[in-house]
């Protein structure tokens, strides 16, 4: 508004200067016409140029304003009488006297009050002038003043900005402040401030500070983009409202930062929940996912109810104290509505060193690895406590291992990729594997020899973005919708080749180098110790399943195959989501993972005899498909 204002200022100058400019060149004068002469003529018409401005007689005068500048006077009585042609100065009165057969030369300036108000606009004109001056100066001072202002608070934004990237955040709260009492509305300033404030762990001010630039952009015409920059548009009074009607009885809570939510793309912030009770601080998790159905939410929230009622003894320390889900609140401040999940955690005081097992590997690799071994630890307690034995053939308890999954696999349009369902071999270098896809629509190709698993309540999707760690680098679960009951073993299982995702399959750049590492990778889980390539991501990837790696308690035959079985079953469905990703994302990288993990189904598939292979002849087989 003030740029305007300014824009406005200047043209009216421009325009008032103009005028006046213009004004200086056609300024007017006053004339008064004496007639002195004995020519017997009793009057004349007198024209200045073609205007008629009266009859003069022998003993008056006329009395006119016109534009200054060049004059020719006309005398209308007969032809004996000439033009006069006088040249007159511009904004003057002047007194003309006519004389016998010739006009007088002598002008002088009167001072006749009669002519005085003739004159009378001059002066206003002059003032229009004077105002156009001093309009100009206030339009160059504001001009000045905002240029100053402008370059002022972008200064202290920038070194705020440079503090904040070097952690020192009061410093960076200094100099916010100070752009905002430059600029009270400059929402810019308001929320980095309350980055800064959340940076510092200053929730209150946070909040504040966050409402203040809603308001301005609210108020604003600043562009939609611009609001963007508040990383978390959560409504926190709203929030608590909520799940205080949900009976969590909650002095405050407050919205520390977005976690890494990894592939699946929800919404995942951590939290400290203040309890009304004692003060208390536990740490949270909130997701919000609006791409979710109310059912899959719900779903989730039901999934911890399941896993906690069927854990034993120390589970309660390795996930939620509760776990709240909210239907259709409206918790963000543009007012949408939508569903959410809030996990509370006991026994933590502070969420300063709160992150994924994702992030915390990403950060200090070494610091972080020990985790996998608590990990480990906490599983094989668990299978220690098992006792729901099924004995089913291997395709039964992988159509329990891949659920709801399994038809989508089986229809799944395979064939796009070089996948040729019909054959019943792949070739890769000379050595026919079976084609796993083909043998899914083929049960009867199967073993139908049973062997015993151990089945319980599983979380189902455990990946690195759903294991938290805590200052105390002890571990949590969050995410819950995949919970359901099924081989035990899964959980490890899907984890490894979440994990073979970062560190293998990204590292596998061409279908060249697929056999290279699936052949490795098998070989050394028939023998961990044996040592991978020298690639990092292949020795990352080998420390952290020396830590993880089930088999040291030397698990049973049966065991061993649940777990072979467990991990072709991850490995297939793996290969279909990064295909099914592929259709689309166009990205080659989801293809190249979708056949990195089908050749590593397929050959884990010749282990353990899980299919009957039959007689194997080469033209029931297919080359490895091309790039």
């Amino acid at each position: 508004m003030k740029h305007k204002l300014i824009l406005l200022l200047i043209f009216i100058f421009s325009f008032c200067a103009l005028w006046s400019q213009n004004y200086e060149n056609i300024g007017k004068s006053a004339i008064k016409l004496f007639r002195k002469d004995n020519s017997g003529v009793k009057e004349y018409k007198i024209f200045d140029g073609e205007k008629y401005i009266g009859k003069l007689a022998s003993d008056g005068y006329l009395m006119w304003v016109r534009k200054a500048g060049k004059m020719e006077l006309m005398l209308e009585a007969n032809t004996a009488f000439p033009t006069i042609e006088l040249i007159t100065e511009a904004n003057n009165m002047y007194e003309i006297t006519l004389k016998p057969d010739r006009y007088s030369t002598n002008m002088f300036k009167m001072q006749d009050e009669e002519l005085q108000e003739s004159f009378g606009e001059k002066s206003k004109y002059l003032n229009i002038y004077l105002s156009a001056g001093l309009l100009a100066l206030i339009a160059l001072f504001l001009v000045w003043k905002s240029f100053f202002v402008s370059f002022k608070i972008r200064k202290l934004l920038i070194s705020g900005a440079e503090s904040m990237e070097n952690d020192e955040f009061e410093k960076a709260i200094l100099n916010f402040s100070k752009a905002i009492k430059i600029q009270k509305k400059n929402p810019e300033a308001w929320q980095q401030l309350e980055k800064a404030y959340h940076k510092l762990g200053d929730f209150e001010n946070a909040e504040l500070c966050k409402r203040k630039a809603i308001e301005l952009l609210a108020d604003s015409n600043v562009p939609e983009s611009f609001g963007n920059l508040t990383e978390i548009n959560i409504d926190r009074e709203e929030l608590l409202k909520a799940l205080n009607e949900k009976g969590m009885n909650l002095a405050n809570i407050n919205i520390v930062r977005s976690l890494d939510s990894g592939y699946s793309g929800a919404k995942v912030i951590l939290t400290e929940i203040i309890f009304k009770a004692d003060n208390s601080i536990n740490f949270g998790v909130l997701k919000i996912d609006p791409g979710k159905s109310e059912n899959e939410l719900f779903r989730e929230a039901e999934g911890y109810k399941a896993l906690s009622a069927s854990w034993n003894g120390s589970i309660q320390q390795y996930i939620p104290q509760s776990s709240i889900f909210l239907r259709n609140s409206k918790i963000l401040y543009d007012e949408k509505e939508m569903n959410l999940l809030l996990s509370s955690f006991a026994d933590e005081k502070s969420t300063k060193d709160v992150v994924t097992l994702r992030e915390g590997l990403k950060n200090d690799f070494r610091k972080y690895l020990p985790c996998f071994t608590e990990i480990k630890t906490f599983y094989e307690k668990q299978f220690d406590q098992i006792s729901n034995n099924k004995f089913l053939p291997a395709i039964e308890h992988l159509k329990h291992i891949l659920e709801y999954n399994f038809d989508k696999i089986k229809t799944f349009s395979w064939d796009d990729f070089g996948i040729q369902t019909d054959k019943k071999f792949i070739n890769l270098e000379g050595k026919l594997y079976p084609n796993v896809i083909y043998f899914l629509s083929q049960e009867k190709d199967w073993n139908q020899e049973g062997f015993s698993c151990n089945y319980s309540t599983i979380h189902g999707d455990l990946n690195l973005d759903n294991i938290i760690i805590k200052s105390d680098l002890n571990f949590v679960l969050i995410d819950f919708e995949k919970t359901r009951e099924t081989v035990f073993l899964y959980d490890l299982s899907f984890m490894i080749t979440w994990i073979m995702q970062i560190f293998i399959s990204e590292a596998s750049q061409d279908e060249d180098n697929i056999l290279e590492f699936t052949e490795q990778i098998i070989s050394f889980f028939k023998n961990p110790d044996l040592t991978l390539g020298s690639p990092a991501s292949l020795a990352n990837f080998t420390k952290i399943i020396r830590e993880i790696y089930p088999f040291e308690k030397k698990f049973g035959q049966n065991s061993q195959k649940a777990f072979l079985l467990s991990l072709l079953s991850a490995a297939l469905l793996r290969s279909f989501y990064e295909f099914r990703d592929f259709k689309r994302t166009r990205s080659l990288q989801n293809k190249r993972n979708g056949m990195f993990f089908y050749v590593f189904a397929c050959m884990l598939s010749d282990n353990h005899d899980f299919i009957k292979k039959g007689k194997i002849a080469t033209k029931d087989a297919y080359d490895l498909p091309e790039k």
